[in-house]
């Protein structure tokens, strides 16, 4: 007799944007951030199938690089732990990849101390120690500021 084994893969990264931006779209929606994907296989995709076995993977990467304003890892990082304990607690096979950062330029603004102002800098390379000046003259060393980098796309580590 044949065995039937189904096997799902979810791509939990994305998913979790759209359902955030899902949120901002629809109130009371929250919930779905926390959706028991082994019951909605079992229950919704794969209803009418006979299986002998059944393996789900959900893909992710965690954003270390995400900082609070006191330069400690971001809450959502430790919430993304909690969650993928979740699903590895339901049988889950929790895949998680890695984020490296660019090395590119980009367009960024900047905020001087000396002169309170934001000011613009047009393809800004973040992968550099860079000083750069302000209109008002002042040197910023820009190790020590936080200007936003992009992440490359996750892989597996």
């Amino acid at each position: 007799m044949k065995k039937n084994n189904i096997a799902v893969f979810i791509d939990g990264f994305n998913y979790y944007h759209a359902i955030c931006q899902h949120m901002k779209d629809v109130l009371y929606t929250y919930h779905l951030k926390w959706l028991d994907y082994d019951k909605v296989v079992k229950n919704v995709i794969i209803k009418k199938h006979s299986y002998d076995e059944l393996k789900i993977n959900f893909y992710t990467a965690i954003n270390n690089y995400k900082l609070d304003s006191e330069g400690r890892p971001h809450k959502s990082i430790a919430n993304h732990k909690a969650y993928t304990g979740a699903l590895k607690a339901r049988g889950i096979e929790v895949i998680e990849g890695k984020f490296k950062p660019r090395s590119e330029k980009l367009n960024c603004y900047i905020d001087c101390d000396k002169c309170n102002q934001m000011f613009f800098i047009h393809k800004f390379n973040i992968s550099l120690p860079n000083k750069v000046k302000c209109y008002c003259g002042e040197e910023i060393n820009t190790e020590n500021i936080n200007i936003s980098k992009r992440l490359k796309k996750k892989k597996q580590m």
